[in-house]
């Protein structure tokens, strides 16, 4: 699970990857990993293509916008990915692997908190705002950090995404905080990056 969560979080692209691995290895090294894929790869591409037009499509106006500062493209992100998206609140047991990537966001419009930060972090690597993905298994939750000028901030869009879905509504009380102020939000756990200090 560790290998899918780098790579879903570095690769995003990466959403066919299954669960579940080979491994060899010898009685010190893994000497090899070998995937296994959810999907054919003509059904790969076409789930990909679906992704790259819905993307485009949340990064209208946005991308090469000039008249635009980091910060309002990093908000105009977060509330289109917020009104375009629902959280996904089936039972645990019966949420789909696919909630928990990019496509559930992008495609389906449905997703759980991986699939809200990964796909958070694809759109703004099109539009190269540095950012990082953040994850607490104490609060089995995931979220962005984002950096503006060099600076990191969290920005947690599946809190912000009022539950049961709202249609419209987007909130921002986890949008931009330092450490201290996402702690206050609720993110109450010591096992994830608290880099971020600014409360500018």
């Amino acid at each position: 699970q560790l290998i899918v969560n780098i790579l879903s979080g570095e690769l995003p692209e990466c959403f066919h990857i299954s669960t579940s691995f080979s491994i060899r290895y010898t009685s010190t090294y893994i000497t090899k990993i070998i995937p296994k894929y959810e999907y054919t790869l003509s059904r790969y591409n076409q789930m990909l293509s679906e992704c790259e037009d819905k993307a485009d499509a949340l990064l209208n106006g946005i991308e090469g916008n000039p008249s635009l500062t980091d910060e309002e493209k990093l908000l105009l992100l977060h509330d289109r990915i917020a009104l375009n998206c629902e959280y996904d609140s089936g039972p645990v047991s019966s949420i789909p692997r696919i909630s928990h990537t990019m496509y559930g966001v992008l495609a389906k419009g449905v997703a759980v908190c991986q699939g809200y930060a990964i796909a958070y972090g694809y759109l703004l690597d099109k539009i190269g705002i540095k950012n990082s993905y953040c994850s607490s298994t104490e609060l089995c939750h995931a979220w962005n950090i984002v950096y503006i000028n060099g600076t990191p901030y969290h920005v947690d869009i599946t809190w912000d995404d009022p539950k049961f879905d709202v249609t419209g509504r987007v909130d921002h009380n986890n949008f931009l905080l330092s450490s201290d102020a996402l702690w206050e939000t609720g993110h109450k756990a010591y096992d994830y990056d608290t880099s971020p200090m600014s409360n500018k």
